[in-house]
C-alpha cells in the first residue's frame, strides 16, 4: 500500500516495489510494463516525459525530490511545453479508463508546472526587487491558489506542495536588500579572536598568519534559478554586475538578508584590489564557510571546487593555493557559483587572503 496521491509517482513506486520483489528484472522494463498497461498506447509518451524529468534532476550537484528547487529544475520551460502538447494529443486520441488516467496525469503535470513557474517568478522578484516584479510574484501566488481550488487538486496531489508554496508566499519581498551581519561579529575586525575563529572555523587558528588581507564583507549577490550564470559569463571580470545584483553581507546566510526559504544555485561576486604580496610567496584564499558547496572562480578561471562531502562541510572553513590566479597589486575578481540544497545558504563567515 502506498499513501501517495500524485499520479506521476505511481509508475515509479510500482516499479520500485516490483524490483525489490525481484531484482533480476531490468527496472526500465518494469516501468514500461506499468505505463503500457496503465496508459495504453500512450505509455511510451509518459515514459519519455518521466525520463526527461530524470535527466533534468541530474543537472544539479545535490537533489531533494519534492522540494520547490527540485520541482523547478525538473519542470523546465522546455519540458512544460513538450508535456502539455503531448498530453493534449494523447488525451484527444484515447478513450475509457486510459483517457481518464491521462487526464489525471495531465492535472498533476500542470500542478508541478505551475509550482515551478511560481518559484521562478518569486526568484525573479527577489533578484529585481522592483514593484512590478513583486506584484507579478504576488499575482502568481494567487493564481496558484486558484488552480488548486478550481481543479480540486487536493484529491489527486499532495497538499504538502501547496503548503510549501504558501510558506514561500509569506516571505514578503522588500524593494531593497539590507546587508546584515551576524551579531557575533558586530564591531569585530580581523584583529579580534572571534573574527579569526570564524575565518578558521573548525580549525586551529595559526599562531602567525603572514600578510593577512581580509576581503570586504559586502559582495554582490544574485540567485541563478535558471542556471544561466556560466553561459552569461557571470564569472568573468568584464561582466557588469551593477544591474540586477544586490549587495549582501558575506558574514551571514542570505536567508536572513531578504531571501527567505529560497534554495538552489546562487552567485557571489567581489571586485577588489589585492595588496602587493611579497614575491615568491604562495597566496592562499580562505573561505570561512560556504553552505552547501560551490565553484570558486578568480579572474574568470575556475580556481577551486568545494564539494559537499561531510555533514558539517556547510560550516567548515577551507583554503586553497590561489597563487596562479590572484594578481598582486591589481584589481581582481572572485566569483562563487554556489548551490544550497536546503536550509541556510551562502557565504556566511569572513574570507581572506594570506601567504605562506
Amino acid at each position: 500500500e502506498v499513501m501517495e496521491r500524485n499520479e506521476q509517482n505511481w509508475p515509479i513506486l510500482w516499479s520500485i516495489a516490483q524490483y525489490i520483489w525481484n531484482s533480476d528484472v531490468e527496472p526500465k522494463k518494469l516501468l514500461s510494463e506499468y505505463c503500457d498497461g496503465y496508459y495504453g498506447k500512450s505509455g511510451s509518451m509518459v515514459i519519455g516525459l518521466l525520463e526527461e524529468m530524470d535527466a533534468n534532476s541530474r543537472k544539479m550537484p545535490m537533489f531533494i525530490y519534492g522540494g520547490l528547487v527540485g520541482t523547478q529544475v525538473i519542470m523546465s520551460d522546455k519540458l512544460i511545453a513538450t508535456g502539455r502538447k503531448q498530453l493534449a494529443a494523447a488525451i484527444k486520441s484515447s478513450t475509457g479508463k486510459e483517457n481518464k488516467r491521462l487526464e489525471l496525469f495531465r492535472e498533476t503535470f500542470e500542478m508541478f508546472s505551475q509550482t515551478a513557474k511560481t518559484f521562478r517568478v518569486h526568484c525573479r522578484a527577489l533578484n529585481l526587487r522592483t514593484s512590478a516584479s513583486i506584484a507579478a510574484s504576488e499575482k502568481q501566488f494567487k493564481d496558484y491558489e486558484d488552480l488548486w481550488k478550481t481543479k480540486h487538486l487536493a484529491t489527486i496531489c499532495s497538499p504538502r506542495t501547496l503548503g510549501e508554496i504558501r510558506l514561500l508566499s509569506k516571505a514578503k519581498i522588500s524593494e531593497k536588500v539590507e546587508p546584515k551581519r551576524r551579531k557575533v561579529l558586530a564591531g569585530k575586525t580581523s584583529k579580534d579572536k572571534e573574527w579569526l575563529k570564524d575565518l578558521f572555523a573548525f580549525e586551529e587558528i595559526p599562531k602567525s598568519i603572514p600578510n593577512l588581507f581580509p576581503l570586504p564583507e559586502i559582495w554582490k549577490f544574485k540567485l541563478d534559478y535558471k542556471n544561466i550564470g556560466l553561459t552569461a559569463g557571470w564569472e568573468k571580470n568584464a561582466f557588469d554586475d551593477t544591474k540586477g545584483w544586490n549587495s549582501i553581507s558575506t558574514w551571514n546566510i542570505f536567508e536572513r538578508q531578504g531571501y527567505i526559504r529560497v534554495d538552489g544555485r546562487f552567485w557571489y561576486r567581489l571586485k577588489f584590489k589585492a595588496p602587493n604580496f611579497p614575491a615568491g610567496k604562495k597566496i592562499f584564499l580562505r573561505i570561512g564557510s560556504l553552505d552547501d558547496a560551490g565553484d570558486i572562480y578568480i579572474n574568470g578561471k575556475l580556481a577551486h571546487s568545494r564539494k559537499f562531502g561531510e555533514s558539517d562541510d556547510w560550516q567548515r572553513s577551507f583554503a586553497f593555493d590561489a597563487s596562479k590566479y590572484i594578481i598582486p597589486g591589481k584589481e581582481n575578481l572572485i566569483a562563487i557559483r554556489g548551490f544550497d540544497s536546503f536550509g541556510a545558504g551562502g557565504l556566511w563567515r569572513p574570507c581572506a587572503l594570506y601567504t605562506d
